[in-house]
């Protein structure tokens, strides 16, 4: 009997390992599909009880590997770019610019995920394919240490990443609708390069 146990458990994890492994395939199947991508994107916070706490909208670019840049327009403007191995996340208003390396940004800014998929996402996730039945290509993302968030949901339309939804140790949501995606194209390079004004406060983390 203990042995028929046993056999059924190793039976049951293979089918998970099998499973996880296949979740990751498709992932990697979807991210794969592009080098370059820019869209518009609409950023919502919301509380535990869906109150609506920040809403910002604005303009992204991704060439891979490693190049990002996350342009805040509205209501108030915020840059965040990638310079080598560093993020640069820079407030006009504040007049400073944060500088971090790109690994510890990775767990405060997860669109950076995006850019060396390779890197960051079969290694530190734990990766499952969500069926919502909604036409959409889901995936459900369980960071495997500690983040600034608890899970991280991806979903993609025809190849077309639609949303990214971040839940946090707060039980606060934060969801980001893209729009207007365009993949494979050229993208001029200065973009990911940030000029910093005369007097900006810098600070390096």
């Amino acid at each position: 009997m203990r042995k028929i146990l046993m056999t059924c458990l190793l039976m049951i994890i293979s089918l998970v390992s099998y499973a996880d492994n296949q979740a990751v395939d498709a992932l990697m199947q979807q991210l794969s599909a592009f080098h370059s991508i820019t869209a518009n994107f609409k950023q919502t916070v919301m509380g535990s009880d869906k109150t609506v706490l920040q809403q910002v909208s604005g303009q992204m670019a991704i060439v891979k590997p490693g190049q990002f840049r996350w342009e805040v327009k509205q209501p108030t403007q915020q840059l965040i770019v990638t310079q080598a191995d560093q993020v640069w996340i820079y407030d006009p208003d504040l007049e400073q610019v944060i500088i971090q390396s790109m690994k510890k940004s990775v767990g405060q800014t997860p669109m950076l995920l995006l850019t060396n998929p390779e890197a960051y996402l079969t290694k530190q996730f734990t990766v499952q394919k969500v069926d919502l039945k909604n036409a959409l290509d889901t995936f459900e993302l369980i960071p495997n240490q500690d983040e600034a968030f608890s899970k991280l949901i991806l979903s993609f339309k025809q190849g077309v990443i639609t949303q990214m939804i971040l839940f946090n140790q707060l039980d606060q949501t934060t969801q980001v609708d893209f729009s207007d995606v365009k993949m494979n194209t050229d993208i001029d390079t200065k973009l990911f390069k940030i000029n910093v004004p005369k007097g900006t406060d810098v600070v390096r983390q």
